[in-house]
């Protein structure tokens, strides 16, 4: 593979690699092949990652990381631990994701990963299935590898599909299909052209039948998607069944499963019951409406679709209740989204999110503030979501974030107001207490982190958490390509194996994660993170990996900790020593219930600490 002049690497000289004058043992040629291999097939990250794993943890074992410590500049560290000149394939491997662009756009799959049983794939020009949703991947049996071929009976749909990349090759008008919320950026329909039907076949021998649109994705390229047509689903139609005919709230998610197209067993995992509950709900609602058979409960639900569609038009998607109202605001000569959350006269809390969340919230959590009068102000970060990226020193990023904070009180005409710091947000409430002084009431960190004092507080993170950790304290020119190849990953739909992956040793946050609403907040988590590239998270990875005591010692705000015990990254025992560090300065709750996910598996706890500083 061609790279900037360098060539991708074979095996020779007795199961070695060599490209140029380099040579590698068989488990570097390995990890070398994976690099490239990301940009073809991005569900192979997590492969990649176990192979970066095991090199770096043993290079670093092997050259005891607690001395690494003694290395006088980060070029010594990363020559320590690549003494074979690995660097130069992350290099190349990174400029060729760059190179490719961000494909698909992950906003315009983002509802469709919230269909409840419509499988949903992905096919780039030779046919190759590059994005799938979880429903498809289990009717269709979808690998990482799978090609249309693999998919279809006869010629006729490769047929269908060789038609419609002709399309793409005429010339069009240049305008925009319907809006999809992606913006200008986002991907389009070709004008005028239509869905066609293919026949898929499924693993148990039955077939599904899809519908192929033609899609330019947001880098210009042409792409097809495939997904199982189906009514949408419309509040009045609830409202309907319930008040017509008496259902109850489960009967009526019951239903609108099974118009979905799930089985029995889907929906009885879907709702986390058993399928005795669904059976009993489904003969309540044959009862109750005089329906005979479940194709008769299908056929009135479809005519109170089309009904619900007449009288109200299409359903249009509602913010969450715990999306907050955006307030773009003049924060330093930038235009800086600031979401508000709670009670609009509650008392100020600063909430300052971290490196892979976001600034939703529960509903849960939404209520709560607005019941105990708070008034949570989350102003984003430069490089996250849609807030303007900054050019600068990155070690000043924690301060150039405390003058922001500043502003927004300012503007906001706010006295003082409590810190509320989640996860890598607390090393940025620290920066902003040390900039307020007594503007600042409290501090409240949930989940938060600690300053890195000593490499072994690596050896306590989980695998994923502390494969990160390594590279950026260790070699931190290679971060740019691991965060450039997570990014591909969740472009094509891979936020779940994401949260698999951080989340192995934590049954607590897998657990939370279950919960849609927190699944769904975790995973605009992400998609949060990466709107604008590895930027935002490249500048956090730097901080959180060293000691940065100074901006706790730069005032003596008082602290309150929220921690999960479970906590897979920031172990329990390193906050307690935290704590014990700051003395009577601090209090901690600690969570025996919970993981990582604390702030939205029990928000009770975090908004009882934020009252602990109240006047």
């Amino acid at each position: 593979m061609d790279g900037g002049g360098q060539q991708r690497p074979g095996t020779q000289n007795g199961g070695k690699a060599q490209t140029g004058s380099a040579e590698y043992p068989p488990e570097s040629s390995q990890l070398i092949e994976s690099i490239y291999k990301i940009a073809l097939e991005p569900h192979s990250y997590d492969d990649f990652m176990d192979q970066w794993d095991e090199h770096i943890s043993a290079s670093v074992q092997r050259l005891e990381a607690l001395r690494l410590d003694a290395l006088p500049h980060a070029k010594s560290h990363q020559e320590a631990v690549d003494p074979n000149g690995l660097a130069r394939h992350f290099e190349i491997g990174f400029r060729l994701l760059e190179e490719m662009g961000r494909r698909p756009a992950a906003n315009f799959f983002a509802p469709l990963e919230g269909d409840q049983g419509r499988p949903a794939l992905l096919l780039d020009a030779s046919g190759r299935v590059v994005w799938f949703n979880g429903a498809a991947a289990d009717l269709l049996n979808l690998k990482p590898k799978t090609v249309l071929r693999d998919l279809v009976e006869g010629d006729r749909g490769l047929d269908v599909f060789d038609g419609l990349l002709k399309r793409a090759q005429e010339k069009t008008d240049g305008t925009s299909g319907p809006d999809d919320g992606a913006g200008k950026a986002g991907p389009r329909l070709i004008k005028g052209s239509r869905t066609e039907m293919l026949r898929l076949s499924k693993t148990d021998g039955k077939t599904l039948h899809v519908g192929a649109r033609l899609i330019e994705d947001r880098s210009g390229e042409w792409v097809v998607l495939l997904r199982q047509e189906g009514p949408d689903w419309h509040d009045a139609v609830s409202a309907m069944f319930r008040d017509d005919f008496g259902l109850t709230a489960a009967e009526i998610e019951t239903t609108r499963f099974l118009c979905d197209g799930l089985t029995i067993p889907a929906i009885a995992g879907h709702r986390g019951t058993s399928e005795a509950t669904v059976r009993t709900q489904l003969k309540r609602a044959l009862a109750k409406t005089g329906a005979r058979t479940q194709a008769d409960l299908l056929r009135l639900a479809l005519s109170l679709i089309r009904l619900a569609e007449h009288e109200h038009g299409p359903p249009e998607p509602k913010p969450t209740e715990g999306d907050g109202e955006t307030v773009p605001m003049e924060v330093n000569g930038r235009a800086t989204p600031v979401i508000l959350h709670g009670a609009t006269d509650g008392f100020p809390v600063v909430f300052l999110h971290g490196m892979l969340d976001g600034c939703g919230i529960t509903a849960r959590l939404a209520r709560a503030c607005r019941e105990r009068g708070l008034r949570l102000i989350a102003p984003v970060r430069p490089h996250f979501g849609e807030a303007p990226a900054v050019d600068g020193n990155v070690r000043e990023a924690p301060r150039r974030m405390a003058r922001d904070v500043q502003a927004v009180l300012d503007q906001l005409g706010l006295d003082r107001a409590i810190l509320l710091g989640h996860m890598a947000g607390s090393l940025y409430a620290f920066a902003a207490a040390e900039l307020l002084q007594d503007r600042a009431v409290g501090i409240v960190c949930v989940a938060g982190g600690v300053p890195i004092k000593s490499a072994s507080q690596f050896a306590v993170m989980s695998r994923r958490q502390r494969l990160v950790a390594y590279t950026a304290r260790y070699t931190p020119g290679l971060l740019p390509f691991i965060l450039r190849a997570g990014i591909r990953q969740l472009d094509f739909g891979g936020q779940d194996n994401f949260i698999a992956a951080l989340y192995e040793t934590s049954p607590k946050d897998l657990l939370a994660a279950e919960d849609r609403e927190v699944h769904d907040i975790v995973c605009k988590g992400y998609h949060f993170t990466i709107a604008q590239g590895h930027r935002a998270f490249e500048i956090d990875s730097w901080h959180v990996v060293r000691d940065w005591s100074h901006f706790v010692e730069g005032s003596a705000v008082p602290v309150h900790l929220v921690h999960g015990v479970h906590d897979p990254v920031v172990s329990i025992a390193s906050v307690r020593a935290f704590k014990a560090h700051l003395g009577e300065r601090c209090r901690i709750s600690e969570r025996e219930d919970c993981g990582q996910l604390v702030f939205y598996h029990r928000p009770d706890a975090v908004l009882d600490a934020v009252e602990s500083f109240l006047p």
